[in-house]
């Protein structure tokens, strides 16, 4: 498979540590055809961390026009996600998109309708509800040891001094991904879009 990443911040070395796994103990046949950032900075650096011998793009039309790749891993912040995707599914690619869908309903709306049209893979990529305390919830669910439940509460915290708010130790001091977690326009709702994410999915 070859695959394209779009978008190459911290967590995208996270999702790219997995890959080599993958590809190491599991001997998966995966090559990355692209990065793309619109720093090109954060691109090289990226591939220079990991070790990637791959084209680097400062947009996903380039990419698309001057390399080949079957999937790509979204993970741009979320206004850009919409575009992002549908785009990769209008070309005819799988797609593994960072949570949450979209930064609003109406491009969550848009996105699944191009992923249908598409027929291609569309997964998020959103680990909460593989969390070993989840399921072991759910079981219980399930053989009803726990009886009906009436609400749900969660509740989480996020120092913004952490490294998750920071630079992601990338080049040059990567101030643009520290900005757009504080810009509404671009996250589309705060903690509860981001972190908050991971206590959303379990609950349904």
């Amino acid at each position: 498979m070859k695959l394209a990443i779009a978008g190459c911040g911290r967590i995208a070395s996270v999702h790219y540590e997995a890959i080599e796994q993958l590809i190491t103990d599991k001997n998966y046949d995966i090559s990355i055809s692209a990065l793309i950032d619109i720093s090109e900075i954060n691109a090289k650096h990226f591939q220079k961390k990991h070790q990637i011998v791959s084209g680097i793009f400062t947009g996903l039309e380039d990419a698309l026009n001057r390399v080949e790749f079957d999937s790509i891993l979204i993970c741009a912040p979320h206004d850009f996600h919409e575009t992002l995707a549908i785009r990769s599914f209008e070309n005819g690619k799988h797609v593994l998109l960072e949570k949450p869908m979209a930064h609003n309903l109406n491009s969550a709306f848009k996105i699944l309708q191009s992923s249908k049209s598409s027929g291609k893979v569309f997964m998020i990529a959103e680990n909460s509800q593989y969390w070993p305390e989840v399921n072991c919830i759910h079981e219980h669910l399930q053989k009803k040891a726990i009886g009906e439940i009436i609400t749900v509460r969660a509740s989480f915290r996020q120092n913004t001094s952490s490294d998750i708010f920071d630079s992601y130790n990338l080049l040059p001091g990567d101030e643009l991904e520290k900005a757009w977690r504080f810009d509404k326009k671009s996250s589309g709702g705060g903690i509860t879009l981001d972190g908050g994410a991971h206590w959303i999915r379990p609950m349904r």
